[in-house]
């Protein structure tokens, strides 16, 4: 007997237990259930570090090009670091060394994070969690190292650098940390 969905009535008593007793016996076919073996696709909030982790290798590289070209420069680094010269500054070549290897550390973490990102890793938002957190903590060391050695002065814009920049790590660590979809995205070995 055929049934067709649009007639049933209560005139229809055997029409609507058949349709009943195939809708559960018979699964909707387009209906599945979501696997959790397979990880989701990166959406929502994420899209935001997709596209922040990537950029800060650039970002950063860039930066940090800028910065120390002019001191690599020919004869610059020795008239710096030369007690003798006059534009000696002490613990100069302590404080660039730090910047040098802390530049380093942040485009390998970057790199590293990234990469682990989307291949979606069980290991990356941990490690996302100490990119950020290796960012603030080594703007604020240098920023205190800069002042303490070198008279460097902290100015109002160094602080709400540094400010804003540990407020968004702490909202992104917290939801590296806290986020369902992170916990759905991020299981591949």
């Amino acid at each position: 007997m055929s049934v067709n969905p649009t007639n049933l009535t209560s005139e229809h008593p055997t029409a609507c237990r058949c349709h009943v007793r195939s809708v559960a016996f018979h699964p909707i076919p387009w209906f599945s259930v979501p696997s959790f073996n397979s990880p989701e696709s990166i959406g929502g909030w994420l899209i935001l570090p997709a596209i922040f982790l990537p950029v800060s290798i650039f970002r950063i590289f860039f930066e940090a090009y800028n910065l120390f070209k002019p001191i690599l420069a020919p004869g610059a680094w020795e008239t710096l670091t030369n007690p003798v010269s006059a534009n000696y500054i002490q613990y100069f070549a302590l404080v660039a060394i730090f910047e040098m290897a802390f530049n380093a550390t942040l485009v390998a973490l970057a790199c590293y994070s990234t990469f682990l990102f989307f291949k979606k890793s069980q290991k990356a938002p941990m490690v996302i969690i100490y990119f950020y957190l290796i960012s603030c903590l080594g703007q604020i060391a240098d920023q205190v190292i800069a002042n303490q050695l070198m008279a460097v002065e902290i100015t109002n814009k160094d602080i709400g650098f540094i400010v804003g920049m540990c407020i968004a790590a702490t909202i992104w660590i917290l939801y590296f940390l806290k986020s369902k979809r992170v916990k759905r995205t991020f299981i591949n070995p």
